[in-house]
């Protein structure tokens, strides 16, 4: 794996890291939902795609699958 691509892995955990501070600055609710919850699924899903991404442009897991 390409140092490059393993940092990307970083972004959605440095999203866990600071909902906490955000959640104390902004309204209470969005969508219906406390802002904390709605954060914390956007960072999960956003670790699914990073981890996606990294795995599809790593070249080790390019070739036959047999």
């Amino acid at each position: 794996m390409k140092p490059k691509l393993a940092w990307l892995a970083l972004i959605p955990v440095a999203g866990f890291l600071g909902g906490g501070y955000l959640s104390e600055h902004v309204r209470p609710l969005v969508a219906g939902l406390p802002f904390l919850l709605l954060w914390n699924g956007v960072c999960v899903l956003a670790t699914s795609g990073a981890l996606t991404l990294i795995y599809h442009c790593d070249p080790d897991n390019r070739g036959d699958d047999a």
